[in-house]
Formats: C-alpha cells, sequence, structure tokens
C-alpha cells in the first residue's frame, strides 16, 4: 500500500457510501493519513466523514509519468519503488524507498536523501532493469530526508 499515492491531490476517492470526493491536501504519518477533500471546508460536514472506509480507482491515480512523452513509455511513479539508484558513474547510491507527490514536484527519496525527480537530475529510468541514474548537484546529497 502506497498512500502518498493513494492520496495524492486530484485523486478521486470513494467514501463509503457517501459518494466521490476529490484530494485537496494531505498529510501522511506512520500512523495515519489526514486527507483534506476540496469543498469541505465546513466542519459539520468533515464529521460526517470521520473514520469511514475510503476506496480509488487505480484509473484515477494523479502519478502517472511519461518520461520520454510517447504514448509506448507511460508508467506510474509507484513503479520507481524499489529501483536502484546509480550515480552518473554507475556507483550504487541506494534504493528508492519512497516517492513524494506531496508537492508540484515530485521527489524520489533513498537512503535517507531526497531528490527532485526532474529530467536534468534524473536523465536516465531505465524501467526494464529498475535502475534509475542520477546527475546530483553538488551538496544534494546533504539534504536528509526525515520523515
Amino acid at each position: 500500500d502506497m498512500p502518498y499515492v493513494r492520496f495524492s491531490p486530484d485523486n478521486i476517492l470513494l467514501v463509503n457510501s457517501l459518494g466521490n470526493f476529490k484530494v485537496d491536501k494531505v498529510t501522511i504519518t506512520k500512523n495515519k493519513v489526514l486527507c483534506k477533500f476540496k469543498d469541505f471546508d465546513d466542519v459539520d460536514k468533515v464529521k460526517s466523514l470521520v473514520g469511514k472506509e475510503v476506496f480509488i480507482n487505480t484509473d484515477d491515480r494523479s502519478d502517472e509519468f511519461n518520461y520520454d512523452y510517447t504514448k509506448e513509455n507511460i508508467w506510474h511513479l509507484s513503479t520507481l519503488l524499489g529501483f536502484m539508484v546509480l550515480d552518473k558513474k554507475g556507483d550504487k547510491l541506494g534504493v528508492i524507498d519512497n516517492i513524494d507527490l506531496s508537492t508540484i514536484q515530485h521527489k524520489i527519496i533513498f537512503s535517507n536523501h531526497i531528490v527532485p525527480f526532474v529530467k536534468d537530475i534524473v536523465p536516465v529510468v531505465n524501467v526494464e532493469k529498475k535502475f534509475i541514474v542520477v546527475d546530483l548537484p553538488e551538496g544534494l546529497l546533504d539534504l536528509q530526508y526525515e520523515n
């Protein structure tokens, strides 16, 4: 289960039989997911949803990614979980263990490092062989990710 993908902004969630709701913002901790839905600003309206089961249609996921801008190469960012991270010399830096989709700029997380997922920094994604290559600016690995 990947809550950062499942509850990413603009996903449509089905809450019990109450209907479909669009995710506005999400905060994910180790033990819970706090989800704010669009147009749910009234406390009484929100209380009716507390503790309800939530479902998502996998076709509505917002992490679809087309790295090469071709119809043949479309995959979901969650596919990268477990991929090896290599530097441009081919040295192993770690394994992707998390993906942050909470902002417009997606980030990959490996070995407690957080790296923006942009083509300039991640020039190679090999889905078939399950690795990415990063070309990191000086000092970027000094940034630590704390969950």
